[in-house]
């Protein structure tokens, strides 16, 4: 057994998932074979249990899920059994770490975030367990920094940064131990800089961008040391390829496009280069189709369509072996979709309406299938969702409202059976407001006002209930803000201005409690006093001037401060477009966007034109 094991590893190291799974298959009947003969014998039992979790992990790999979990689920109760008789013995106990964080991978893989919490909730106390017994245990310190790794992970699933980022502390200092003890373990080193890559991108996720670059610098100073050590390790030179990306990814977002592009360079050296050495890698030529997808990415926000559309073919080449070698591969399969989309909005972009079209029809056709395989999975139905909602905002952008309609349509009633199916699911219930916010919009844009408010107040009685449930969630406040904002709007058009003007004084009431909690926001003041102008407006047209001029006289001082800070601040001509609301087109010289940013604290934002404008120009997200 132990010889296939070893087979079967080298076989997955290259790639070769097939001959992996006939390694492991042999491996798991002899383990099979052995318990039957000995079925007393824990240790052998708990090598079934192994071989068991070895094939899960292969499934997963296939896409085979649901064999995965019966699979980890059987390993998992071969283990409690033989813990049971041995509670005190910590190879044992660890065992049931191993599976418990197996199955909070699948769990949270397809979108249970409830089961996912249960598990790594069990493999964590079963760390810090050990860890209280044994405090010096290096193995048991280590494990426990996996363990609130996974936690970290699963928190920020659930949108709470805050938690994600005290485990990955705790996880980080834990290691930073366990570096300090030993130096010269690589393995603790390199564990140290994904923590590090990890802790990177939930600063940026909470606009920390100062933090996200000494994290991510952290992490590159570890990896090229230990290339530096090893430069034939490729594992070590993939994590370091990863670290130059997503310095790139900071450069990028931050606008210094040329910074970006030398660190996506150097990614995707290291990623051609490995795939020069072993063509027949998967696992290698899947990283040059990743890093051939940044540089597109890259040269679209740069404003050059053709070069992005000559990296995202050379990864349609690359994805299209691939699946070809392993057509049942649907990690593969969804890849393809995407890089299908991609070069259907750049296709669109250039004005090649058909060649768009052909890519965007792939993109729906393999995202449909992979549904088809196993409607229980939640990330391909939500991939289906962004693929029907991309397809919608397209048909959109192209004045085609009853595609766009239909499109929006699909969105729709998955979302609400989705909610049907988890009624206490937070996020499912915003993703279902945000596709009512959407068909309303669509319905608003075509004068369809009665449907348009059917949705409008759909998206506000969730937006609503959402914000009881959880007052303090800021996002949540703010949604509910904007969907009071859509109402007004509607009123407005239809000349209800009593109802639009109640609409913008709640609007701007929940706005103002937003600005109390970060005065500094600029983002925040400024939507509190385009609320407020709104309102003054309707109050108004309705004859109310006292009202009218108390909102404005506040809308006025806040677009004064505003206005003071944006005149005070220097700006550059853009290095790639800058599409703002107010005018609803790209913007690059300094002075125009300054008075772009002055006018919109006060002016309307053409929300839906600039999404129009932004689809044709090539945006995905």
């Amino acid at each position: 057994g132990a010889f296939f094991q070893e087979l079967g590893n080298l076989a997955l190291a290259t790639g070769d998932l097939p001959a992996a799974r006939r390694h492991a298959e042999r491996d798991l009947a002899i383990s099979q074979t052995v318990v039957d003969r000995q079925p007393n014998v824990a240790r052998w039992r708990h090598n079934l249990a192994v071989s068991l979790d070895k094939l899960g992990d292969l499934d997963i790999l296939a896409g085979d899920v649901e064999g995965a979990r019966k699979r980890f689920e059987t390993a998992l109760a071969i283990k409690e059994e033989v813990a049971a008789r041995e509670p005190a013995n910590p190879d044992w106990q660890r065992a049931l770490c191993a599976s418990a964080a197996r199955l909070g991978d699948l769990a949270r893989d397809a979108g249970d975030l409830v089961s996912a919490r249960k598990h790594y909730g069990r493999d964590l106390a079963i760390a810090a367990a050990l860890v209280a017994t044994t405090p010096d245990h290096r193995q048991f310190q280590r494990d426990l920094a996996i363990s609130h790794s996974k936690m970290g992970s699963l928190e920020k699933a659930c949108g709470d940064l805050g938690a994600a980022r005290r485990h990955h502390e705790t996880a980080r200092s834990i290691r930073e131990t366990l570096v300090e003890t030993d130096p010269t373990n690589t393995q603790w080193r390199f564990e140290l800089a994904i923590t590090s890559s990890r802790l990177g991108d939930l600063a940026d996720a909470m606009g920390d961008l100062a933090e996200a670059r000494r994290c991510h610098a952290r992490d590159m100073e570890i990896c090229e040391a230990l290339v530096a050590h090893d430069p034939a390790n490729v594992q070590w030179r993939r994590s370091l390829a990863g670290s130059s990306s997503r310095l790139g990814d900071l450069a990028r977002d931050s606008g210094n496009l040329a910074e970006a592009r030398e660190w996506y360079g150097k990614d995707l050296a290291i990623a051609e280069d490995l795939a020069r050495q072993d063509p027949t890698n998967a696992t290698w030529q899947h990283d040059l189709a990743v890093s051939r997808v940044m540089m597109g990415n890259l040269e679209r926000a740069a404003g050059d369509p053709a070069a992005a559309a000559g990296h995202y073919e050379a990864a349609l080449e690359v994805r299209e072996t691939l699946v070809a070698k392993d057509p049942a591969n649907t990690q593969w399969l969804r890849h393809l979709a995407v890089i299908h989309y991609k070069l259907g909005v750049i296709a669109e972009s250039l004005g090649n309406q058909d060649a768009a079209r052909q890519h965007l029809e792939k993109d729906l056709a393999i995202t449909e299938s992979l549904v088809a395989v196993d409607p229980a999975n939640a990330q391909w139905q939500d991939d289906l969702l962004e693929s029907l909602m991309r397809a919608g905002a397209m048909a959109a952008g192209r004045d085609d409202p009853d595609a766009a309609r239909a499109l929006f349509a699909r969105v729709l009633a998955s979302r609400k059976e989705r909610v049907s199916r988890a009624p206490d699911d937070a996020m499912a219930q915003r993703n279902l407001s945000v596709a009512h916010d959407s068909l309303g919009r669509l319905a608003q844009s075509v004068g369809d006002a009665r449907a348009a408010r059917d949705h409008f107040e759909a998206d506000l009685a969730i937006a609503e209930a959402l914000a009881r449930r959880d007052p303090t969630n800021a996002i949540w406040q703010r949604d509910l803000s904007v969907s009071l904002e859509n109402l007004g709007n509607l009123a407005t058009a239809e000349g209800d201005h009593a109802g639009a003007q109640d609409r913008y004084d709640r609007c701007a009431s929940i706005r103002e409690a937003l600005v109390d909690l970060a005065p500094g926001d600029p983002v925040r003041r400024r939507e509190l006093a385009t609320a407020l102008v709104k309102a003054g407006d309707a109050a108004d047209s309705a004859g109310d001037v006292p009202a009218a001029r108390q909102r404005y006289g506040r809308a006025l001082l806040l677009r004064e401060e505003l206005a003071a800070a944006i005149q005070s601040t220097d700006f550059h001509r853009g290095v790639c477009p800058v599409y703002q609301n107010v005018v609803a087109r790209a913007v690059t010289e300094p002075d125009e966007i300054r008075q772009n940013l002055i006018d919109q604290l006060t002016g309307p934002v053409r929300w839906t034109q600039s999404v129009q404008a932004l689809v044709a120009y090539g945006a995905e997200k």
